[in-house]
């Protein structure tokens, strides 16, 4: 091997060298990124069922406030009378 030859074999092992550390931190950054990716998405995930297990008592009770209102309309609407128009109704305040 010629000292030439020898030189430039070296140059490429340092460049190697050198290449190899660099991707080990391209690695070690990207594995990184995607740890506190996967640690980011799980919080999100945690406060939003979180936040559902403390609004779910108040939510339910708002559908029960919302349940009872229909059936009490709806009892209401059974209780009056089919009277049709304002002139029915007038008519009958007339004729008692």
């Amino acid at each position: 091997m010629t000292p030439e030859e020898s030189k430039k074999l070296d140059e490429v092992y340092e460049l190697t060298r050198e290449n190899h550390a660099m991707l080990k931190k391209v690695r070690r950054v990207q594995k990184n990124t995607m740890t506190m990716r996967v640690i980011y998405w799980l919080i999100i995930v945690a406060m939003a069922f979180g936040a559902f297990y403390y609004i779910k008592p108040y939510v339910e009770s708002l559908v029960s406030v919302y349940t009872n209102t229909t059936n009490t309309i709806g009892n209401i609407e059974e209780s009056i009378p089919d009277i049709g128009s304002v002139s029915e109704i007038l008519r009958q305040i007339q004729s008692n």
